[in-house]
């Protein structure tokens, strides 16, 4: 999750720190910690004697693998990140690598964040390519069909505002969607479809355990994440059959830039990075990223009404 000040949007590639008054108000996050963990111990008496099942009855496993519909050995694969100028998406391009992936694009879009990748990538001897990609530009996510069969396309890409979604600004809404939502909307449009005459294939989204239940102080940013979570569940529900498998991934509060000021639970990127790779591999369904994330959903099965109270008082 990223954070900024003002009616602005912070995109991947920011680099502002949250101003001290939201850094204060965030440190409301430790009574809602302490809620979820009070869940935990609840939720595990509860499934001590009842089952969770579907709608006909089924035992459903929420958050198991699903069967694989091709070996996902990342060694040998061709992987396009988007948003991997810095944070999360450049700490995955480099996890790719080291894995053993054939060739990592890292779409960046301003020039001298491409150069950088370019410069790391040779020191390193990483396979990894730079190019210039920004999920708002039509012209720029057509070229990546040019790029030959992408195995695994990972939407990163995000941005984000904060405030009352009634009086904050429209544009920094309206952007949150363009990047968040239509952004990965864009890039699955244009490789999916190699994909599908391929038989096989992996989209991974990058959302938020709030894209499940909204935290008010950034709530349009979570709504473009719920939407986004949304998409991969009718992309899985399309794609599924014909060998792509769709996945979004939930993190919390992950320790970059952007979270700089704030005092609450963080992850590396790193962290974070390991364990979408652990998911890709073993083909997840929309895996919760971390303790805390786990947290969150467990208060939202266990006592929702008293998560959401929790989650609006934290606010700017």
């Amino acid at each position: 999750m990223f954070w900024h000040a003002g009616s602005e949007v912070a995109r991947d590639e920011g680099s502002a720190a949250v101003p001290q008054h939201i850094a204060v108000s965030l440190r409301l996050t430790g009574r809602f910690f302490q809620f979820v963990r009070g869940c935990a111990s609840l939720s595990r008496g509860i499934a001590s004697n009842f089952k969770v099942v579907d709608w006909k009855g089924r035992a459903f496993p929420q958050y198991a693998a699903a069967k694989p519909q091709w070996p996902m050995d990342i060694n040998g694969r061709t992987i396009l990140v988007t948003g991997a100028s810095r944070g999360l998406g450049r700490t995955l391009v480099f996890a790719f690598a080291k894995a053993g992936a054939k060739e990592v694009f890292a779409g960046a879009r301003k020039k001298e964040d491409i150069e950088r990748l370019k410069s790391d990538a040779a020191a390193t001897g990483a396979s990894i390519t730079p190019i210039k990609l920004d999920v708002t530009n039509d012209d720029d996510v057509n070229a990546t069909k040019s790029l030959g069969p992408i195995d695994v396309l990972v939407n990163n890409a995000g941005v984000a505002g904060y405030g009352n979604p009634a009086s904050m600004s429209l544009d920094s809404a309206t952007e949150e969607m363009n990047v968040n939502y239509f952004g990965a909307l864009r890039m699955t449009r244009a490789l999916a479809p190699a994909m599908l005459e391929r038989g096989q294939g992996m989209i991974v989204n990058v959302a938020t355990a709030f894209a499940k239940i909204n935290l008010p102080i950034v709530g349009t940013y979570c709504a473009s994440k719920a939407a986004l979570l949304s998409l991969g569940q009718a992309m899985r529900a399309y794609f599924a059959e014909k060998g792509i498998h769709v996945m979004t991934v939930m993190p919390t509060t992950i320790d970059t830039d952007m979270s700089k000021g704030a005092d609450v639970p963080k992850m590396t990127t790193e962290f974070v990075a390991n364990q979408i790779l652990r998911h890709i591999r073993e083909e997840s369904i929309d895996p919760p990223i971390g303790e805390e994330a786990e947290k969150v959903l467990e208060g939202l099965r266990t006592d929702p009404i008293a998560l959401e109270k929790m989650l609006s008082q934290i606010r700017a």
